[in-house]
């Protein structure tokens, strides 16, 4: 007999298809994978176990970028960190850049130019490429990342590298292999993140290949797609409700919606408590951690009775006992400070956030799908949360929820 197991890893969690969840931090990998087999029956049966790396592009985690070289037109080394919009939320005064990478001291701006009119100015010299395959070897860098100038146009110079160094044993990633009709820097984003993803494969699949001491018939496999598709009739979505990200697939593909449990409960612009729009991530960690003191959407959840099996989540560090009132004053606390009233009904507060958490899913959901089923899944589609979608849905929808 064949036992399978599927893992979905993710920059915090790793959600398996034993419907157990738990933080990497915590819990490493191979600990949590290797419980999660023994579920499954006998060391000695063949098991295969499938996995897929999951990575934020709105908000990556900045840990493995060092394992990483980017390699840049000369001059432009801190484009990527200078281009990036300022943002502001709620039309506040306290801007700040996003955040693009943390590849700075891997960074190597190499002499090439290509022009706008796509001519080959300045070829790379083979000895420089001599000089920085040596260094990689001594930081034990083996991914890198290329983004030059125009590449879109002649991808000349970027074939280079990689005809140079991908039979050194380096794996190599161009932004010219981007769509071309993409701005400059959004394609090197997104050269470097398919490495920065390349590089996690390897070191996680050398992490699980660690089990064969006790499972000598394992087999590793790693998945191209996260294990969460299901089959889809017409007119029909599927939303699915993760730990570090919320997302919906339809016949087009998967979009990832701009809200997520991390996410964070703020001041809004009229000073009622609101849902952030800014990415963030479980890093401090949401109350229910024990890691913050800012209210995020899974401890609403959590404070609401609104999300069940906590334990299998991964989540619980400190006790129901303690999170929940913690939870509730710091909502309230949050109420206080943006509206002059002597009497607060903290009941109708929470229900009317729950309004408001409601309003915010589906404006999202809709934005990037038309449907008129919606099948939801994942480890916070609690009954709690699936009330409150079908409580609120838009006239003509049928939800339903995915085993």
């Amino acid at each position: 007999m064949l036992n399978a197991l599927s893992l979905n890893v993710g920059d915090f969690f790793a959600e398996s298809s034993t419907k157990e969840s738990w933080f990497i931090n915590k819990k490493s990998l191979t600990d949590g994978a290797r419980e999660c087999l023994e579920t499954l029956g006998d060391a000695d049966q063949s098991v295969i176990l499938r996995y897929f790396v999951n990575q934020s592009l709105r908000s990556p985690a900045h840990a493995d970028f060092d394992h990483i070289a980017f390699f840049v037109t000369s001059g432009f080394e801190n484009w990527l960190e200078l281009s990036r919009p300022k943002i502001s939320h709620s039309f506040s005064r306290n801007l700040k850049n996003i955040p693009a990478s943390n590849v700075h001291d891997t960074t190597f701006g190499m002499n090439e130019r290509v022009d706008a009119k796509a001519m080959v100015v300045q070829k790379l010299e083979t000895s420089d490429l001599e000089f920085i395959a040596s260094k990689l070897e001594l930081l034990s860098v083996r991914t890198i990342a290329v983004g030059f100038l125009h590449s879109n146009l002649n991808s000349e110079n970027e074939k280079a590298i990689k005809s140079f160094f991908v039979p050194k044993g380096f794996q190599v990633f161009l932004s010219s292999e981007e769509k071309s009709s993409l701005p400059e820097t959004q394609r090197w984003q997104n050269t470097l993140f398919k490495a920065r993803k390349a590089y996690r494969e390897q070191k996680i699949e050398a992490e699980l290949e660690t089990l064969r001491t006790q499972y000598k018939n394992l087999k590793v496999e790693r998945l191209t797609s996260d294990g969460n598709a299901v089959k889809l009739e017409p007119l029909e979505s599927h939303l699915h409700l993760g730990l570090e990200s919320f997302s919906v697939r339809d016949g087009d593909g998967i979009f990832v919606i701009d809200i997520s449990a991390a996410s964070p409960i703020v001041s809004g612009f009229y000073n009622t408590p609101e849902f952030s729009n800014e990415a963030t991530t479980f890093d401090p960690g949401p109350m229910i951690m024990g890691k913050s003191f800012a209210p995020s959407l899974i401890d609403f959840l959590f404070a609401t009775g609104n999300l069940s099996q906590v334990e299998s989540l991964g989540i619980s560090a400190v006790s129901a006992d303690r999170a929940k009132p913690r939870i509730l004053e710091a909502i309230l606390a949050l109420v206080r400070n943006n509206q002059e009233r002597k009497h607060i009904d903290i009941q109708k507060e929470l229900l009317g956030l729950e309004k408001i958490l409601a309003y915010r899913l589906w404006s999202e959901i809709l934005r990037v799908s038309s449907f008129r089923r919606l099948k939801v899944s994942g480890p916070l589609s609690s009954p709690g949360l699936i009330k409150i979608l079908k409580a609120w849905r838009p006239q003509g929808i049928e939800i339903m929820t995915h085993e």
